[in-house]
């Protein structure tokens, strides 16, 4: 007895809390195993020149704008606004750099997409990542008589004067974003190049500021630069223009050559070495667990309820004799009560102390499933869907603030907004953004749990109704397999959808923020990238999804009403509830037999049991001549359980025909039965064991 109450016990709680218990512990793991990072490029090259450059004109460094320069008393080589990498006079190795550079570009360009100067602002004159392109070669018209370049006037920065240039002005470009969420500015390097409004303070060039991205509006299909003029007198000394003949200070743009960048949307799927190692661990783990309860079992377990029935017919168990009315409230109260009082909690709790017949009390119309589900398994679902609902709102709240008063964004990573970690260890964080997958995960074991239940109690019901099959791991006879998935499709691979949903969601709602290509600027340092094939540039923290967030808030919530509206439904049968409580099942299970089944143990003495009744025991007519031996009750049990049942009320046992009420009245019996024992629906009032 007491190994079948400890397994339908565990059936209450879908038998596998200690199997889903490892699998959460590796499931957490797994998901931190494994995750993908994206690409978004920072670094490109910026070439403004005459159509002639790219048809192979010569061309001179550093261009005919000499926008910076070369003076020994200027210790600078990056200007702010103006990029990067411009030559420098006198440095030989950059020189050799920016021209091999140039080449590759007056060679490849013509095979770069072309775009027209309101597609080329619209992409370039931003801060936004270079995911689409790369490189770009703007293509202007000079302005000049010969049309194919600029002609220099002054041979101080280099030493190709009076030679017609191709070559304007070129640069190295970056366009970064802060890692603050709640900044609103982006950062471009070419910025004053462009013609954009200065993030942070430029050094002093003197260049005008264009309003609405040019002095053409933005929705008009031209586009002209107006180039920033070399350096301010009191910096260097030198006269304010450009180095051609023309003193040229507008640029009209023609077209666009714009490099397809080789990465795209690329997304890369890295992993942990070390962690996918503790996943076999733990699964090799979970198959040794596996196999040593297959070999220890001495009998074959009770997986389903109907499992447990078939038990309990076979091996009717003593302590439950005589008491068919027991209801799911009775063993509650019982439960609460401890041994020691059981003699004296027959007025507070109307269970009898000995066992005697009891009246049949109709089950209440308005009784519902969600009245038959013991108060701890509602506790155990709704503590961890309220926690679970509790954090989502507290990091809707927390989005909200850091997106400006905002719900937009993009679904699922790679997403713009994320949290950053410091320099706390890479793992950790790892293991840290998928915590919410375990609580996930207990939920859903806790939700599962429930639901069986509910349906279970409706199943057990129905035993009222019609004569039905056990519905066994091992079937037999008359008896039906039990469902693959442990419950009714409908209900099972709804429950299996919504767990791959949530689990889906809560996957795109908070996942690790890995982005390579540079765009994401942030001076943090993190441990252990290395172990990760993440790149140096790459920044990583916890990355969040706004709208994936709100919709498993919703998701969740939706679920959390299933069971109560399930719950609201009305049993049809006339039936003691409780189709998952052990001590119900067994009072249910001791089915008519010409003889009394075991009332000893097996030292012969008396089995000590709630109420055992002299009552009972002096009725039992020994000598009665119906009495069969040992191997035919077996036999008889056998068919029972392997027949069609139902539950209900069917006349006493010969061996039992001397039980009568207090008032004399006729007792039945309440109990699964098959066809031949004419079973009934119990009666109001009438008095049953």
């Amino acid at each position: 007895m007491k190994r079948r109450v400890a397994v339908l016990d565990e059936l209450e709680n879908r038998k596998f809390d200690k199997e889903e218990s490892y699998m959460a512990k590796a499931c957490i793991i797994y998901f931190s195993a494994v995750f993908v990072t994206g690409y978004l490029g920072a670094y490109y090259n910026i070439t403004i020149a005459a159509e002639s450059f790219v048809r192979g004109a010569n061309y001179s460094l550093p261009g005919a704008s000499s926008a910076i320069p070369w003076n020994p008393s200027i210790q600078a080589t990056n200007y702010e606004g103006l990029g990067s990498g411009i030559y420098i006079n006198g440095d030989s190795s950059a020189e050799a750099d920016t021209r091999k550079r140039l080449d590759t570009t007056q060679t490849s360009a013509n095979n770069w997409d072309r775009l027209s100067p309101q597609r080329c602002r619209d992409e370039y004159q931003t801060g936004k990542a270079k995911q689409k392109y790369r490189d770009v070669v703007i293509i202007v018209d000079p302005g000049t008589n010969n049309g194919t370049g600029w002609l220099e006037v002054d041979d101080s920065y280099h030493s190709s004067a009076s030679m017609i240039n191709s070559l304007w002005f070129s640069a190295r470009c970056a366009n970064w974003k802060s890692f603050d969420t709640r900044r609103l500015d982006n950062r471009n390097t070419c910025a004053g190049l462009l013609g954009l409004q200065h993030l942070y303070g430029w050094l002093n060039l003197d260049w005008q500021l264009y309003q609405s991205g040019g002095n053409k509006a933005p929705n008009t299909p031209g586009w002209i630069l107006r180039f920033p003029r070399p350096i301010k007198p009191d910096m260097a000394g030198q006269t304010v223009m450009h180095n051609d003949e023309n003193q040229t200070d507008d640029l009209d743009v023609k077209f666009c050559l714009a490099e397809p960048s080789p990465y795209g949307s690329r997304h890369k799927v890295v992993s942990s070495n070390l962690l996918l190692l503790i996943v076999v661990i733990f699964l090799f783990l979970k198959i040794g667990l596996c196999t040593i309860v297959l070999l220890s079992l001495a009998e074959p377990s009770l997986i389903t309820t109907g499992d447990a029935i078939e038990s309990f017919i076979n091996s009717p168990d003593p302590v439950t004799l005589g008491l068919g009315t027991l209801d799911i409230s009775d063993s509650w109260k019982l439960q609460r009560c401890s041994p020691q009082r059981s003699e004296t909690i027959s007025e507070e709790t109307d269970w009898p102390p000995k066992i005697r017949p009891r009246r049949w009390k109709t089950p209440a119309p308005k009784r519902r499933l969600i009245h038959t589900i013991p108060p701890s398994a509602w506790a155990r679902t709704y503590s961890v869907a309220a926690v679970s609902i509790s954090l989502l709102l507290t990091c809707i709240v927390f989005a909200f603030t850091s997106n400006r008063d905002s719900f937009s964004g993009s679904f699922g990573p790679p997403s713009e907004y994320h949290v950053p970690w410091g320099k706390s260890g890479f793992i950790i964080m790892l293991l840290f953004v998928n915590l919410p997958q375990l609580l996930l995960s207990l939920g859903y074991f806790a939700y599962d749990a429930l639901f069986t239940q509910l349906v279970n109690e409706l199943k057990w019901n129905s035993y009222s109704l019609d004569y039905k099959p056990l519905r066994v791991s091992y079937p037999s006879g008359g008896q039906a397999q039990t469902y693959r998935l442990q419950l009714p499709y409908k209900y099972s691979v709804f429950l299996l959808a919504m767990s791959v949903l949530s689990h889906w969601l809560l996957s795109n709602a908070f996942f690790v923020f890995a982005m390579d290509g540079g765009y994401w600027n942030s001076p943090l340092e993190y441990n252990g990238k290395s172990h990760f094939s993440v790149s140096e540039d790459a920044v990583i923290g916890l990355g969040y999804s706004i709208p994936a967030v709100l919709a498993l808030l919703a998701t969740i919530s939706a679920l959390a009403l299933v069971p109560l509206v399930f719950g609201w439904i009305r049993p049809r049968g006339n039936m003691v509830a409780g189709g998952s409580d052990s001590l119900v099942i067994s009072a249910c299970c001791h089915c008519s037999s010409p003889t009394p089944i075991g009332t000893g143990n097996s030292n012969g003495e008396p089995e000590p049991r709630i109420g055992t009744s002299d009552l009972v025991l002096d009725a039992i007519d020994t000598s009665s001549p119906d009495i069969e031996d040992g191997d035919a009750i077996r036999t008889r049990l056998e068919h029972i359980s392997h027949s069609k049942l139902k539950w209900g009320a069917q006349p006493l046992p010969p061996h039992l025909d001397r039980i009568h009420g207090e008032d004399g009245s006729e007792v039945k019996h309440l109990g699964f039965g098959i066809q031949s024992d004419n079973i009934m629906s119990p009666i109001e009032g009438e008095m049953y064991v």
